[in-house]
């Protein structure tokens, strides 16, 4: 090659060296913007040092004009891409691309946001430098973007230690603290989860009371054990509810702090005094989740006639549960009623062993019973489960079957009332809510918006966050610039610069 087209070439990487400095200098590399610049320098000086006899003529030459045309055009194509990439900054908008949408709110969380009536503050105690710094900043960031009470800021607890001990941070506790006025909570794990129940907690402060009754072999709340409810007792708590235990033999009434009564599936029957204590309580505009059992007599049979609700002696069966890997005698359910329970509700729930319920017509009671959750139409009431064969017969009734039923009764003129309306809800099955089943499609969810329901809590009905596993590779600061330089800078200028080498290269031969 002759030193001529050598150094026209050598010019030409000169000028891409050149008008990419300044996208450089934009980027924040200041003295890589130098270097470029030098060494564009050095490239002229060796340009005019081996075109030096003909530049005259390649100054008026047409090569020249288009030269100037493209270089001009590429300085406009540059000013446009500065304006529109300042366009994107003033008006952000992303796209969740991830399988689990971790970077999307959920409904949840959303809809806290929008019912925050005044300014919560999260102070999240971590450095910079920590790993999880970006994770949390994107997540409370996400947060504030959907709602301008919530606030947020960071304090370093190395270089703000007086700060950290005012709220007793320690290496090794909770270093969130989320405040409304003087009420706080702490987050533990950074989530989503984790971060909207405490958001709940603090708009939510003075919690509902809930009591579960026990001595007659229900479900308790405190009961870690497969068939018990300790795990949705932790939800519950975190949506403002506090369950407690309730014996109706030695408490002869429901106490006048109960926002709701959940009787979670008795194995014996309730004795006609403690019925009439439930009796009383619902009357006088009480709320309670009454759960049964097939094959089992809860003394609760006349109290659900007077709201209408009737339980049918079978059991619910269906083969097509077998195609969600689940046993026939676990009925899914799909399908639900219109109530502000399941309005917005999309997820599916099983109820194990479940009975079907009735919703009785033409009684004198004047109680509005309706359907909360069907079973598919493929199910049917089995009235011999203990059978080898579970085939349908003639005289059991086909599905859909109801599995929840939702009463409400008028007690506006009742003596001593503790509401305007009675809410009951009852459902053919206890082990939906258990410590087994909980986690199965949204049964969780199904039982604690029943719960929000019954306490008068509607803007808790909702589908509540789930934890979402990330893939995420953590860099430094400066691996992460470095990768950033050489994507916007580095890679399309030598792309550039070589392309145009080529070119002139050919056109040389």
């Amino acid at each position: 090659m002759q030193r001529k087209h050598l150094g026209s070439i050598l010019g030409v990487i000169g000028l891409v060296l050149l008008l990419s400095s300044v996208l450089t200098w934009a980027i924040g590399w200041p003295a890589m913007a130098v270097a470029k610049i030098a060494l564009a320098l050095v490239f002229f000086v060796v340009y005019l040092a081996t075109n030096m006899g003909s530049l005259g003529a390649d100054a008026s030459s047409k090569g020249t004009f288009f030269y100037g045309v493209s270089g001009l055009a590429a300085l406009v194509l540059i000013a446009l891409l500065g304006l529109v990439n300042y366009i994107a900054a003033k008006n952000p908008k992303t796209w969740d691309l991830t399988k689990n949408q971790i970077h999307t709110l959920s409904p949840d969380t959303l809809k806290t946001l929008e019912n925050l009536k005044a300014d919560v503050t999260a102070t999240a105690f971590y450095r910079a430098g920590e790993p999880t710094f970006e994770v949390l900043r994107d997540l409370l960031d996400r947060y504030k973007l959907k709602s301008e009470h919530f606030k947020f800021d960071f304090v370093d607890p190395i270089k703000d230690p007086l700060k950290a001990k005012q709220f007793g941070i320690k290496e090794s506790g909770a270093r969130v603290v989320v405040k409304l006025g003087a009420t706080e909570s702490r987050v533990q794990e950074l989530t989503e989860e984790a971060l909207t129940n405490a958001i709940v907690k603090v708009t939510h402060s003075s919690a509902k009371k809930v009591y579960f009754t026990f001595g007659h072999g229900e479900s308790e709340p405190d009961d870690t054990s497969p068939s018990g409810f300790s795990e949705v007792k932790k939800r519950m708590e975190n949506e403002g509810l506090k369950p407690e235990k309730l014996n109706l033999a030695s408490t002869p009434e429901v106490p006048q702090d109960a926002q709701a009564l959940v009787i979670a599936g008795p194995v014996k029957p309730f004795q006609p005094g403690e019925a009439e204590a439930v009796k009383k309580f619902l009357d006088a505009g009480g709320k309670a989740f009454v759960m049964v059992e097939p094959e089992t007599e809860t003394g609760l049979e006349p109290l659900l006639a007077d709201f209408n609700v009737e339980a049918d002696k079978s059991m619910v069966v269906d083969p097509v549960s077998r195609l969600f890997g689940a046993s026939e005698l676990v009925p899914v359910v799909q399908t639900y009623g219109d109530s502000e329970i399941t309005r917005d509700f999309r997820l599916n729930t099983v109820f194990p062993t479940a009975m079907p319920l009735m919703v009785l017509h033409g009684q004198k009671s004047k109680a509005q019973a309706q359907h909360l959750a069907l079973s598919m139409p493929s199910a049917w009431g089995e009235t011999n489960p203990t059978g080898k064969a579970l085939q349908r017969d003639e005289n059991e009734k086909g599905g859909p079957l109801p599995l929840v039923v939702t009463s409400t009764l008028d007690t506006k003129a009742a003596v001593g009332k503790r509401s305007d309306e009675a809410r009951l809800i009852v459902s053919g099955d206890r082990d939906f809510a258990t410590n087994k089943f909980r986690n199965a499609f949204g049964n969780e969810d199904f039982f604690l918006n029943c719960m929000s329901w019954l306490a008068g809590q509607t803007e808790r009905i909702t589908i509540r966050p789930r934890a979402r596993d990330a893939s995420r590779l953590y860099l430094t600061d400066t691996q992460k610039a470095s990768i950033f330089f050489f994507t916007i800078d580095v890679l399309p200028v030598t792309l550039l610069a070589i392309g145009l080498s080529v070119w002139l290269a050919r056109k040389s031969r």
